[in-house]
């Protein structure tokens, strides 16, 4: 079924009488035939894909048509390798960022060539590469500036400066209030950004229960901030699993105003924050919660 469709939009592409129309089915069939690959409804997706950008140059095709198939069929080989129960993980993800490095050299021009840098910089801050991350989110900040991923890597690179300084937060609650950080003096504070969709973030939610049970004595507070596209998914979630904190949220998900802001680009993610409001630490791991906890209420 998916070959077929892919047959069907490679025709659409191939009689399209407009450079605009060829693009909207170029994009389309990249569209279609990534997503199927990387949900193994189409195992052959990816050489499907690459096969495609062979033949754009029958059709005229823009640089940024070849750079859109190009992309998606580099993700969805990677994604497509990743579900190998034998797959050599470290070694496939320093592939990918090498052909990420390419793309974005090859391409950088392609509003893809911003999500290829994002990647390549979130890549480098779990590695705990702080440097090599702030240089890519500079790039496609400043190449990109007025897209919504160059909007994310600035907020990124604010919030990778965000240690040492005090977290001036202001946000609506998820029951309509609204909701400022410096209410929250006196104890730590853990700002946990999760969404219902997030297996992760739930995970993480039961353990920071446990831990504000722990450290009750010690004025500790937690502080959800969700990213849900709608509000209604979190509030179903959190009446069916009960938290006895505040719960932020900004309409529009990873794409809201707060999510871009501080570039929160992945969920879960956490921020610490000390007695006086001062960042301690950014893109907190659950498990080294406890300890950072434990030196703050000394």
């Amino acid at each position: 079924l998916q070959a077929m469709r892919a047959d069907v939009l490679e025709k659409l592409v191939s009689s399209a009488n407009t450079s605009e129309d060829r693009t909207t089915w170029i994009k389309q069939f990249a569209d279609t035939v990534s997503a199927a690959s990387q949900t193994g409804d189409y195992p052959d997706g990816a050489v499907r894909l690459n096969d495609f950008a062979g033949k754009l140059s029958t059709v005229n095709p823009t640089q940024n048509d070849i750079a859109y198939v190009l992309f998606r069929a580099l993700t969805a080989e990677h994604n497509q390798k990743m579900l190998d129960p034998k797959a050599e993980f470290e070694e496939l993800q320093k592939v990918y960022l090498e052909d990420l490095q390419k793309f974005v050299g090859t391409y950088p021009e392609s509003p893809d060539a911003a999500e290829a840098m994002i990647q390549i910089a979130l890549s480098a801050e779990f590695s705990g590469e702080e440097k090599t991350a702030q240089q890519w989110y500079i790039k496609a900040s400043k190449s990109f500036g007025e897209t919504m991923a160059g909007q994310k890597a600035a907020g990124a690179l604010e919030r990778l400066n965000l240690v040492g300084q005090k977290f001036g937060l202001r946000s609506p609650t998820l029951d309509g209030r609204t909701f400022s950080s410096e209410t929250y003096l006196g104890g730590p504070v853990i700002y946990h950004c999760w969404a219902s969709w997030c297996e992760g973030c739930k995970a993480e939610m039961r353990a920071l229960q446990e831990l504000k049970s722990k450290y009750a004595k010690t004025k500790l507070q937690v502080v959800g901030i969700n990213f849900d596209n709608q509000a209604d998914l979190a509030k179903t979630y959190l009446r069916e699993n009960r938290y006895d904190w505040i719960q932020l949220h900004d309409q529009g998900g990873l794409e809201s105003e707060l999510a871009v802001s501080y570039g929160i680009l992945t969920l879960p993610f956490n921020v610490v924050v000390d007695k006086t409001g001062k960042v301690v630490k950014t893109g907190v791991h659950w498990t080294e919660l406890d300890s950072i906890i434990e030196d703050l209420v000394k």
